[in-house]
């Protein structure tokens, strides 16, 4: 299964491990290749991240929901409060990440509603409490 994205490269599932962190100014989005060795699947992820970090600065986020999946309330939320929303991508220890920090508390809410819904419909299993 891939993910899909207008504009953002698609990734190969069974290749790539996410991981949806909340902290304290908002929430990172983190990607990385399943085999450390796989560089394809690493510039591939990079891309990807570079491509959603560009749509969430333009106040799109319908590409980060899970083919299937109903989007989520969050993402009018988003919208609206995008230019209070930092977003930046950057390299990690074993992949890369979007981070989408903000100061502002409803935009924070509205950040860690829409990872916990990530959380959720892609059964990571990472916590839905913020650190």
């Amino acid at each position: 299964a891939q993910s899909r994205g207008k504009g953002v490269p698609p990734l190969d599932e069974s290749k790539i491990v996410r991981h949806y962190w909340l902290v304290k100014n908002g929430g990172i989005i983190e990607i990385s290749p399943k085999d450390a060795a796989d560089t394809a699947t690493m510039d591939l992820i990079q891309k990807h991240c570079e491509a959603l970090s560009a749509e969430f600065n333009a106040g799109s986020f319908e590409s980060s929901v899970p083919a299937g999946s109903t989007p989520p309330p969050s993402i009018a939320q988003l919208k609206k409060l995008k230019n209070q929303i930092t977003f930046a991508v950057a390299q990690t220890d074993t992949g890369w990440s979007v981070r989408m920090l903000t100061i502002d508390p409803t935009a924070r809410q509205a950040v860690l509603d829409f990872l916990r819904f990530q959380i959720t419909e892609r059964k990571t299993g990472d916590p839905t409490t913020d650190e």
